[in-house]
C-alpha cells in the first residue's frame, strides 16, 4: 500500500511541474470530493479538479510543487507540500505582482481500491501567499514568548 500511495504523490507532483492539467485530473476519480481550504464549498468532479490546478499554472507561469510524505494509514494519505512560482497573472481577484511567492500547505487525500484520490482536503498558508503578493499586512509586532511554568 505505501508503494502505490508513494507513486500516487510522485505522479501528482510529476503532473503539477509538467503543468499538465489532463495527467494531474486523471489522477482523482470522476466523482471526486475536492476542497481547498481557500473556496467556500468544496467542488465535485475531475472537471473541476482539472479547472482548479490550470488556475495556478495560468496565473504562476513557473508554478513548482515539492512533496513528501508525512502518514500512510489505510486508505488515507497526508503529505506536506511547498509550493512555489512567480504571480504574473490574476489569482483569486488579485492582480499579477511579479512576486516570487513560496507557500507551504498539507493534504489529506482518501484513495480507493483504483489508486484513484477519491476525496481531497488542501490546507495551506492563505495569509502568508497573500501578505507575498502585498495584499495582507505582514505582522510587525512581535509575538511574546509564554513565561516559563514554575513547579
Amino acid at each position: 500500500m505505501r508503494d502505490r500511495m508513494s507513486a500516487l504523490l510522485q505522479d501528482r507532483i510529476d503532473a503539477f511541474n509538467a503543468h499538465d492539467p489532463e495527467a494531474f485530473a486523471a489522477l482523482y476519480a470522476p466523482d471526486v470530493i475536492f476542497r481547498d481550504i481557500a473556496t467556500a464549498v468544496p467542488a465535485h468532479g475531475r472537471p473541476v479538479v482539472r479547472a482548479w490546478v490550470e488556475t495556478y499554472f495560468r496565473s504562476f507561469h513557473d508554478a513548482r510543487m515539492e512533496s513528501k510524505i508525512v502518514a500512510i494509514d489505510d486508505d488515507v494519505l497526508v503529505y506536506e507540500w511547498r509550493a512555489t512560482g512567480t504571480h504574473d497573472e490574476d489569482f483569486m481577484g488579485f492582480p499579477a505582482t511579479g512576486r516570487f511567492l513560496e507557500v507551504d500547505g498539507c493534504s489529506i487525500a482518501r484513495v480507493g481500491d483504483d489508486g484513484l484520490v477519491h476525496a481531497e482536503k488542501n490546507y495551506w498558508d492563505v495569509a502568508g501567499m497573500l501578505q507575498q503578493m502585498g495584499a495582507l499586512p505582514v505582522a510587525t509586532q512581535e509575538i511574546p514568548q509564554r513565561a516559563p511554568v514554575e513547579g
